[in-house]
């Protein structure tokens, strides 16, 4: 069987570009392997990264939460006024006069590892104190036999937070003095 020259050129031709082809594909599949590596290599940073970060965080949260704060409660009635000056002294507040309503300050209170949920923990005990004595005040005023029922409400309460006793003590005694 004789082959012309065209034909020959031509088979010539389709393997030079299947050759060709062969060796694009396999720079190709190299090129994509070490995109893959590359890819692969930056993911392992990353995670790396993100371990570190969590680490530092959980350390930051660890310090944080291991710091003492000092805090005192406000809690402001709608209790009538004590006459002449009179002050409720108790076991853990002072009221203080207000031409509006009294206003009971706690103790300061140091919390240890301190967090939002203790501070509220601290102000829900204060406020039960408070609620005690607002009972116990209506009910004396009630007993009198003057016909008078009186209602106490709480209006409001707060807590004021304090990196340490020195500051606490300083603000509180600004507000009850």
């Amino acid at each position: 069987m004789k082959i012309s020259k065209k034909k020959c050129l031509l088979f010539s031709f389709v393997i030079l570009v299947c050759l060709t082809q062969c060796t694009n594909s396999a720079n190709t599949e190299a090129e994509l392997s070490r995109k893959l590596k590359e890819a692969e290599s930056a993911k392992q940073k990353l995670e790396d990264s993100i371990k570190q970060n969590n680490l530092l965080n959980n350390r930051q949260s660890s310090i944080d939460s291991s710091v003492t704060k000092s805090i005192y409660i406000e809690i402001k009635t709608n209790e009538p006024v004590p006459t002449m000056g009179q002050i409720y002294d108790g076991e853990k507040s002072i009221g203080k006069e207000d031409p509006n309503y009294l206003v009971y300050y706690s103790d300061i209170i140091e919390i240890e590892n301190f967090n939002e949920d203790k501070q509220y923990k601290e102000m829900d005990k204060f406020q039960d104190k408070v609620k005690e004595k607002l009972i116990t005040s209506d009910k004396h005023y009630s007993d009198l036999g003057t016909g008078y029922i009186r209602i106490s409400k709480i209006i409001s309460r707060k807590a004021f937070v304090f990196n340490n006793y020195k500051d606490a003590s300083i603000s509180r005694n600004e507000k009850v003095d």
